[in-house]
């Protein structure tokens, strides 16, 4: 079952770091991994500069209504996705990895854990459109 990982970082800097171990030590491809930052230009330059998914999930939670909704649709509660979207407007960046392997799960949820990744959950992801993810 494909799920999401998610975890919440400091600052850029820290998401920076937390995409190129996910990549190089996890074999992470740049399209399994979605990022959102504070603002929506910064999250479009961080994904032309790491080539994820970043901007994705900014665009469809817009349609959606906002990033809760978009965080809902990946089967988060909607009390914590209203925490995730308190983060990130503090300026906390969200990282997601997606992805159906369990060993690729638990090596996500590690790295993010040793980074130092608040509120790092697994949901899952069985019936969201691929659009909709964040």
């Amino acid at each position: 079952m494909k799920k999401a990982i998610i975890g919440i970082v400091d600052s850029r800097s820290q998401a920076e770091a937390v995409v190129e171990t996910l990549q190089r030590t996890a074999g992470i491809a740049v399209s399994d991994i979605s990022v959102l930052l504070p603002d929506v230009q910064g999250t479009k330059d961080f994904a032309h500069e790491h080539h994820t998914k970043a901007p994705e999930g900014a665009a469809t939670g817009a349609a959606v209504g906002g990033l809760t909704g978009a965080l809902v649709g990946l089967g988060i509660p909607e009390i914590e996705a209203k925490a995730y979207e308190g983060k990130i407007r503090g300026g906390n960046v969200l990282i997601a990895v997606h992805t159906e392997d369990r060993e690729t799960q638990r090596a996500a949820e590690e790295i993010l854990k040793n980074a130092g990744a608040h509120h790092v959950a697994a949901t899952n992801e069985a019936n969201v459109p691929k659009d909709a993810r964040v």
